[in-house]
């Protein structure tokens, strides 16, 4: 999604504007609801919940580095490195990458929270890995005893809630 990102917001006019409808399309769809429809469809396993959460998660990527590209190649400093001839592999490479690198850090910490949070989802419905643990697979099978045992849902919860809670801050202090 980075990748795609800085090309599309260095290239611009009509790579941008085909770039941009292909992330509309992903974006009309719940991610959730695609990964949750893709998972089911492929089967449970580890791999296929990978691969659904990855096809939505990148767009974010894509969206972040082509805004930044494009305040980036706008700037003086890109337009006299190309002015001296420079390839446009070696501006992105050491004008434009570089300046993109916190926005993708952040972004790298919220994808992760998010698709954590999808991952648990699936494994609470049942089309999660089956072969692995997951704290969704705890929680659900702590709801059977809910009544006699709360703290087989709450304590997993809280965990995973203070993890993701853990994660949102630490991209809001980059």
């Amino acid at each position: 999604g980075t990748f795609c990102g800085i090309l599309s917001g260095y290239a611009g006019g009509l790579v941008d504007a085909v770039f941009m409808r292909v992330l509309e399309v992903f974006q009309a769809f719940p991610g959730f609801l695609l990964a949750l429809a893709f998972a089911a469809f492929l089967g449970p396993s580890f791999t296929n919940v990978i691969l659904a959460i990855a096809s939505f998660a990148w767009v974010g990527f894509a969206r972040i580095s082509r805004g930044i590209a494009m305040r980036v190649v706008s700037q003086d400093f890109v337009a006299a490195n190309v002015s001296t001839g420079a390839s446009p592999g070696r501006t992105l490479l050491y004008h434009v990458f570089p300046q993109i690198e916190s926005g993708v850090r952040v972004q790298v910490l919220l994808t992760v929270a998010g698709s954590m949070l999808t991952e648990a989802s699936l494994s609470f419905l049942g089309v999660g890995p089956p072969e692995t643990e997951s704290i969704g697979r705890i929680i659900a099978e702590g709801t059977e005893y809910l009544l006699l045992q709360p703290f087989a849902v709450i304590l997993p919860g809280l965990l995973f809630f203070s993890v993701v809670f853990s994660l949102h801050k630490i991209a809001e202090k980059i």
